[in-house]
């Protein structure tokens, strides 16, 4: 949710300083990735234990000892670290030192407040509360979007007070999460080290791969802000904070399908390999129609979003090039799930690695060359090799059949024909329109480029044409001219 109020932290905080807000949240991205491992073995484990409340309040009690600690000690690194950060390694305009110092240091008490949350959140997916969890997210989502607004407005637009709102909301939210959580569990929860160690193969390979993934992901913003100075690095970081608005779309069908396809590994290959196939056209079908409207009608969408016709000009290029790359991360996501679902996190790591070991040099050079847009590209690249290399790997031991069903019916019918229509409205699209008209115009044609891919979806395209017919038959049915 916070995406959508960007351009309002941009007004307040000018875009310097928002460019040194970006770089906090990758600092503590950066040390939340330590905990991917714990997170899917938390999920795992709470899953394959549905029923038994005993076993999963201690996995819970087990993986707070890990958790707490391992949360004290990243937030205290990232606030000595404060100090060097600032001096030596941001590129400051006119910002102060002490304030970049202070930044890093509250991001350091967001980073302790953020990390259990991880286990919560985790563990509250495998014991199916969604619903609980979704509602605490929204609800926190809205404090810290809204909330910083109003801040900024009528506290005091400074780094310093958005990032403590920000930590606030993060204590709050894992609060709530670790309540909810516990609900319903049997008591007292017990610390089991035999837990520690069914899990801890599996945990470490996970780990590995995710902070390989998250250095991946944040790379790109790691050495931009070394290379640049913080106004440019500003204008990259909102950009990038537009097309991260895309996962939105994947992440909340990934985390609910991980639970189910863990229980269906185990004992109905047929009906996981049917799960993995209707989840990967979903999120085909979404984000073709999204990725072409948003690459294609960049301007528009900038301009409509913040009316600012510089912060457009420096931008909009850049999220055309960014909602692309993270398209083609996106897709691999449903296979990523797959492979977590069977216990197999070495491929996922050994790709992670390689990917980096191209992405660094490719990175500096791109961007040495071209600035903030090279990065862009590089980070296309990269992720086009992960997908055509990973996904073949893995149908090369689960999923042994599925393959070309994968390629052709899930990935590539959606993507073309929602593409294509996307094509065709940027033809058709007027030259000069107002910001409400030119919204308009592209959700008329984020429509019918959706419509397209859902219908050349057949896992999509089926149970959208039942709904339908049982909708608008019941409507039909029920109107009084019809039944005369």
């Amino acid at each position: 949710m916070g995406f959508i109020f960007a351009p309002l932290y941009v007004k307040y905080l000018g875009i310097e300083v928002f460019g040194l807000v970006g770089f906090t949240a990758s600092i503590t991205g950066l040390f939340t990735a330590l905990d991917a491992g714990l997170n899917a073995a938390v999920l795992r484990e709470t899953a394959r234990s549905a029923g038994d409340i005993r076993t999963q309040g201690d996995v819970i009690r087990t993986l707070e000892w890990v958790y707490w600690p391992v949360a004290v000690v990243s937030g205290a690194l990232c606030m000595a670290a404060a100090p060097l950060v600032s001096t030596y390694w941001l590129k400051p305009g006119e910002l102060p030192a002490g304030v970049i110092s202070n930044a890093i240091i509250i991001a350091g008490l967001i980073l302790l407040f953020r990390w259990p949350f991880s286990l919560y959140s985790a563990a509250m997916r495998g014991r199916d509360k969604q619903v609980e969890l979704n509602g605490l997210m929204i609800v926190c989502a809205g404090l810290r979007a809204v909330g910083a607004v109003l801040v900024l407005r009528q506290v005091a637009a400074t780094a310093e007070a958005f990032l403590l709102w920000l930590a606030g909301v993060e204590l709050l939210q894992t609060l709530g999460a670790a309540f909810l959580c516990r609900s319903g569990l049997r008591r007292p929860l017990r610390f089991r080290r035999d837990i520690l160690q069914s899990i801890k193969g599996f945990a470490l390979g996970v780990s590995l791969a995710g902070v390989v993934y998250v250095l991946i992901n944040q790379l790109d913003r790691l050495t931009l802000s070394k290379m640049l100075d913080l106004k440019l690095f500003g204008y990259y970081v909102f950009a990038q904070t537009a097309a991260g608005a895309l996962r939105g779309l994947v992440y909340p069908i990934t985390t609910a399908l991980s639970p189910h396809l863990a229980a269906l590994a185990a004992r109905d290959h047929a009906a996981f390999a049917r799960l993995y196939h209707q989840a990967s056209q979903l999120v085909s079908v979404l984000l073709a129609a999204t990725v072409a409207t948003a690459a294609l009608f960049s301007r528009e969408i900038i301009f409509a979003w913040s009316g600012n016709a510089a912060l457009t000009m420096n931008t909009a290029g850049l999220f055309a090039a960014l909602v692309i790359g993270m398209g083609i991360s996106s897709l691999g996501q449903t296979p990523a799930a797959a492979q977590m679902a069977y216990g197999w996190s070495s491929l996922l790591l050994v790709m992670n690695i390689g990917s980096l070991a191209l992405l660094l040099p490719l990175l500096v050079g791109l961007a040495s060359a071209y600035g903030p847009m090279g990065a862009a590209w590089a980070w296309i690249a990269v992720n086009t090799l992960g997908l055509v290399i990973v996904v073949p790997a893995m149908h090369s031991r689960i999923l042994r059949s599925e393959q070309r069903d994968w390629w052709v019916s899930d990935v590539a019918a959606p993507v073309l024909a929602g593409t294509a229509v996307a094509g065709v409205m940027r033809l058709l699209a007027p030259v000069t329109v107002s910001r409400l008209w030119g919204l308009v115009f592209v959700g008329i044609a984020w429509t019918l480029s959706l419509a397209a891919a859902a219908l050349s979806a057949g896992h999509v395209r089926t149970p959208a044409r039942e709904y339908a017919r049982r909708y608008f038959g019941a409507k039909i049915g029920s109107s009084p001219r019809w039944r005369k």
